[in-house]
């Protein structure tokens, strides 16, 4: 279990409002079963190909496996609507078309969409985004090994998960995938060291950077 998720750390620092300048050597035989790292683009801005400018939409998911039967997965995006925004992992790592060809949730089990743990493989709830855009969500889930979800894709939805709760006209599209629309955001899985586990000095010398994979200024 995480005590701190890093996106609570950059958080807290970023809220000070101050330039901050964080040093910390790790070892490289961290305890953990393998990492991984998802860094999310704006899904129409992929499907259009218009890379001119820089969304304002942005995000990053870390992944570590802590146990055999336990994946710990730190969310977090800026840029989006405030409210409630479906999370899933996708079965394919294909966002040449943003989000609408990363196919359909990781779903090796053949189960309905739910919640957490007892829905699909890839589903992962909803993140909550506060007025100011930010939103950040910790999983942590007894059915994703890392392992075989390297190289799949996650995807931010633009609408709510209703975790398969949907009735009437919305039951069946519920049972597939929460009615939560279109991806607003998407990246695919890669394997990484995993937060602190990487055996060199970590320097960021901006209250709002802290990962340089986030590449972006404002995460």
């Amino acid at each position: 279990m995480l005590i701190a998720p890093p996106s609570k750390v950059a958080r807290a620092l970023r809220n000070t409002g101050k330039t901050v300048i964080v040093r910390g050597q790790s070892g490289a035989d961290g305890n953990h079963l393998g990492a991984a790292v998802c860094i999310f683009e704006d899904s129409a801005m992929l499907k259009s190909l218009n890379f001119g400018h820089a969304s304002p939409k942005s995000g990053l998911a870390r992944l570590v496996q802590v146990a055999p039967d336990l994946c710990a997965i730190d969310i977090t995006v800026s840029g989006l609507s405030p409210g409630q925004h479906g999370v899933h992992i996708h079965e394919l790592g294909d966002i040449s078309r943003g989000a609408e060809s990363t196919g359909r949730h990781f779903n090796p089990t053949g189960v309905d969409h739910g919640e957490v743990n007892q829905g699909h493989v890839g589903d992962l709830g909803n993140i909550m985004v506060r007025e100011d855009g930010w939103g950040d969500l910790l999983v942590e889930s007894r059915q994703i090994n890392i392992q075989d979800i390297i190289g799949r894709s996650m995807v931010v939805s633009e609408l709510p998960d209703d975790l398969g709760r949907g009735t009437d006209a919305d039951a069946e599209q519920s049972k597939k995938d929460g009615n939560s629309g279109p991806g607003v955001l998407c990246g695919i899985i890669a394997r990484s060291a995993g937060a602190f586990q990487n055996s060199k000095q970590v320097c960021a010398c901006s209250g709002k950077t802290l990962w340089e994979e986030a590449r972006t200024s404002n995460m």
